[in-house]
């Protein structure tokens, strides 16, 4: 597995733990201390 992959497939198990969780990009971000605008950017350049 390359790095690509792995980023992808962990970008995809993100989105499915929190569409489960009903938890927003918002949500996810405050909790991980991040920007609304990174989350969206990790998970769109996978």
């Amino acid at each position: 597995m390359d790095h690509l992959e792995a980023r992808r497939l962990f970008a995809n198990k993100i989105g499915r733990l929190r569409r489960e969780k009903n938890i927003t990009q918002d949500e996810l971000a405050e909790v991980i201390d991040k920007t609304t605008d990174y989350i969206s950017l990790f998970i769109r350049a996978c």
